[in-house]
């Protein structure tokens, strides 16, 4: 045999639990060099292939260790996945190992330490149990489709050979055809879900887990050991964080599928050629099977002088056989994984608090169906399977996810979202409520769009390059607390346009039935609606968007064409003065600079490594962005300066505002114009639900407790508080509009200037300065303080510079508003001190 001894450990818990991935390279590349000695030597095929002996391994790390000369370890959970890790690896490189030996049995750096009152088992002790009772038999090849872990390793150079992913995972099966799969979740603070085809009946369930990674056993409290239970086979089984998950599938489990192949040899139950375990390194990609396992890890017994390791050989077998190896590869793929071999597909992540276990605690960890249950949940649950149903909260996403290439979605989704009747909504203020004439509403809107719009173009192309949501992104410079400030105030203004839109589509339904229908119910109906795209998530929401605008271009053709031939009835008003022309940039302002603070959120899938990613994603977005906004906000320029002159239009507009006008201006076109008007109250959903869908992606961002709540909980509660403060906010429209949109530009540019900043002067434009093993890390981010610091100072200069219904400030009265400027400016100037000093002082 050919001799290699590792060890590895590391204080950090993911360098920890990754490096005995270090030992599987070591193994491939040994294995090769026998290889080539064969050749070069021409070593005849009869004579047995030279077996790998891994004659000393385990987590040991003498700095870390306190006792004699650093030779006596405290074994921590951590420690007890790396070393299920490590057993992994023996699984998958059965085919080279010829034995495996764990240095020591008892004391010293063993998973057993021997202490007055007996044995104390060590959390190390509890992977090694497992393994050495069932993972008997032949290897199964394994494909896992899931994330990685993207951070620093030791030894540094894993991730350059091998993948890191975050669930670590082996299977066997036993001469009695009992197939077991070991999954080792090393995420800390994520569970992952997935369905395993094939399987049906009871599955025995061992798991490995402990209140936190850094839990210990003592004399006093065994903290860390095995829960045991089971499990039907049905619907989605979890993961849980920092845990090891053994599952037992036994024959009768999958008794259909043995009387399905029964009488076949080498072939498949429908008669064709099995295929052969697909070959390759394990994480993400395929990895050979058909090892012998019973050799390597022998049998562990504890007896009068603790435990004993006994290592026999036997003859490595081919491949699995007949029907047990055409099940065996299709056993467990999920999702949308296609059945080549034994796979996992985890892309749906859970966050959730790991279950404790205790030994031979009966605490079931999956996610099994109860039963009985109603078909509503039935439907529900099958829509998350299939991905109908996006359950993926604010976590990073890793590079291999974000795989769109579809930019010109991009266009398609801000498009569908401000072409609706609430841009109409906006330029109706100029002249209604600022006294402007259409001409100078039109150039105010078209100069202020061109320019703010620059913002929320460029932030959703750092989307595709660092895979973090908007919010997320600024934990990189407000912290991962302190973030909960701007991100409160994102809430109140996401939630405050959907309740302006909830009131415009409710103020249509109700003039399109002359008042039998009231605005309330029309609200309610609106507000349902939105609610279900929104639901459904990023992909069902980027499909709805792609044709959303289709409909609505049309009907506000037709009303255009329908009522145009008033609109030169403007009325006539005086020059437009200072004030009155940065009030409305303002109000414009505040239509535009948010979409800045929810820019990534719709874009974080796409693909940041396509020949000109970003320059798509910028110009696809801006364009999105400005299309609608500028024509429609110049449409409802044109109806307010007609209102005060065609009595119909005025008399329709003191009913029910905007819908009402609408409404009056497809008077003409008799039913068919009230079926229109029904249609441009439905255009706002596109604008609602993409609002709604970054709504509850900002509540789990608020702190980090948030997170564990799935994301389409916070759209059913937002719905339900959105409703009667939509209802309330109706009896008094436009007073409800203005109070509302005097805040918006202040913060978010504030907000803006902030993250801009930070991206370009302290991150240098780096995309990589946005590491994904620091977006949840208090310890690695900044404490916030300097851009909260920027932020509230800035305000000093704002409030005297703001001109509002309820407060015009000394500087205002002179010029007008020009709070969105100031706060834009002047929190970029004093966030550059307070940073560097930040920096000096925090080191972070």
């Amino acid at each position: 045999m050919h001799s290699i001894h590792i060890y590895t450990a590391s204080p950090e818990h993911l360098k920890n639990a990754t490096a005995p991935r270090s030992a599987e390279r070591a193994i491939e590349i040994t294995a090769s060099l026998i290889d080539l000695a064969r050749i070069e030597n021409k070593i005849p095929n009869n004579i047995p292939r030279q077996k790998i002996c891994f004659d000393e391994w385990n987590v040991w790390d003498p700095v870390r260790a306190p006792g004699w000369l650093g030779a006596e370890e405290k074994y921590t959970l951590s420690d007890a996945l790396a070393v299920a890790v490590w057993l992994n690896v023996f699984i998958r490189q059965a085919k080279y190992i010829g034995m495996a030996t764990i240095a020591q049995s008892v004391n010293v750096i063993s998973p057993l330490m021997t202490t007055k009152n007996g044995l104390l088992k060590q959390p190390t002790w509890w992977p090694l149990l497992l393994f050495s009772k069932h993972m008997r038999g032949q290897t199964i090849g394994v494909n896992v489709q899931c994330g990685e872990y993207e951070g620093q390793t030791k030894p540094e150079w894993i991730r350059g050979t091998i993948e890191t992913p975050w669930l670590d995972v082996s299977a066997s099966i036993n001469d009695e055809g009992i197939v077991s799969l070991v999954v080792v979740n090393i995420h800390e603070t994520k569970s992952f879900a997935t369905k395993l085809e094939g399987v049906s009946g009871k599955v025995d369930v061992f798991t490995v887990a402990g209140p936190s990674i850094d839990a210990v056993n003592t004399e006093e409290k065994e903290e860390v050991g095995i829960a045991e239970s089971s499990w039907d086979g049905q619907g989605l089984y979890e993961f849980p964080q920092a845990s090891m998950t053994m599952l037992r599938v036994p024959r009768r489990a999958r008794a259909q599928d043995e009387e399905d192949g029964q009488g076949e040899e080498e072939k498949g139950g429908d008669g064709h050629k099995a295929p052969r375990p697909a070959t390759g390194p394990v994480g993400n990609r395929h990895e050979e099977g058909g090892g012998r396992t019973d050799g390597i890890l022998g049998d562990m017994e504890i007896g009068r002088t603790g435990l004993s390791s006994i290592n026999r050989t036997r003859p490595t077998r081919g491949g699995l056989h007949g029907q047990w190896q055409v099940q065996a590869l299709a056993l467990a793929h999920a999702l949308e994984a296609q059945p080549a071999c034994l796979a996992m597909d985890v892309e749906t992540a859970k966050q959730q608090a790991p279950a404790v276990a205790s030994p031979l605690e009966d605490k079931p960890t999956h996610d099994a169906p109860e039963a009985g249950r109603s078909t509503l949940k039935m439907l529900f649950r099958k829509a998350l399977v299939s991905g109908r149903v996006e359950e993926r909260g604010v976590e990073p996403i890793a590079l291999e996810e974000r795989n769109s290439t579809r930019y010109f979605n991009c266009f398609t989704i801000w498009f569908s979202i401000n072409f609706n009747i609430l841009p109409i909504t906006f330029g109706l203020i100029g002249p209604k409520y600022n006294g402007l004439s259409f001409r100078d509403s039109v150039l105010i809107i078209v100069f202020v769009i061109l320019f703010v719009t620059l913002a929320p173009a460029y932030m959703a192309t750092l989307g595709p390059k660092t895979g973090m949501r908007q919010m997320i992104q600024a934990r990189f410079s407000f912290g991962p607390y302190l973030v909960a400030i701007p991100v409160v105030l994102n809430l109140a203004t996401l939630t405050g346009f959907c309740i302006i839109m909830f009131v415009v589509g409710g103020q249509c339904i109700s003039a399109v039935t002359d008042g039998a229908l009231t605005p309330t119910l029309g609200i309610v109906l609106i507000s349902l609606l939105a609610l279900t795209i929104s639901f459904c998530g990023y992909k069902i929401l980027h499909f709805y968007e792609t044709y959303a605008f289709i409909p609505a271009l049309v009907a506000i053709v037709i009303a255009t064409g329908t009522g145009g031939s008033k609109l030169h009835e403007r009325v006539e008003v005086p020059t437009a003065t200072a004030p009155q022309v940065l009030n409305y940039c303002m109000i414009i302002a505040s239509y535009m600079i948010p979409w800045a603070c929810i820019a990534s959120d719709l874009t974080t899938y796409f693909s940041p490594s396509a020949r000109g990613a970003s320059f798509r994603v910028f110009a696809y977005s801006y364009l999105g962005l400005i299309l609608p906004a500028i024509l429609l906000m110049s449409l409802g320029a044109a109806i307010g300066s007609a209102i005060p002159n065609v009595p119909a239009w005025s008399a329709a507009y003191d009913e029910t505002l905007v819908g009402g006008v609408l409404a009056a201006m497809l008077e003409p076109a008799g039913g068919f114009g009230k079926f229109v008007v029904v249609i441009l109250a439905f255009t706002l959903l596109g604008n609602v639900a993409g609002t709604m869908y970054a709504v509850t992606l900002n509540f789990q961002t608020v702190a980090p407790v948030f997170s564990r709540v799935p994301r389409y909980i916070y759209a059913i509660v937002v719905t339900a508080i959105m409703i009667p403060v939509a209802i309330k906010a109706a009896d008094d429209f436009f007073l409800s509009l203005e109070n509302f949109v005097a805040v918006i530009a202040y913060w978010s540019a504030a907000f803006i200037g902030i993250v801009l900043v930070e991206h370009f002067v302290f991150r240098k434009a780096n995309h990589k300065a946005y590491n994904h093993d620091e977006w949840n890390d208090a310890s690695r981010l900044p404490s916030g303080l300097a851009a909260i610091g920027a932020g509230f100072l800035s305000f000093g200069l704002i409030i005297p510079c703001m001109d509002q219904a309820w407060y015009t400030g000394p500087i205002a009265k002179t010029t007008g508003d020009l709070g969105f400027e100031v706060a834009f400016v002047l929190s970029s100037l004093l966030y550059l001190p307070l940073r560097y000093a930040e920096k000096r002082v925090l080191q972070r």
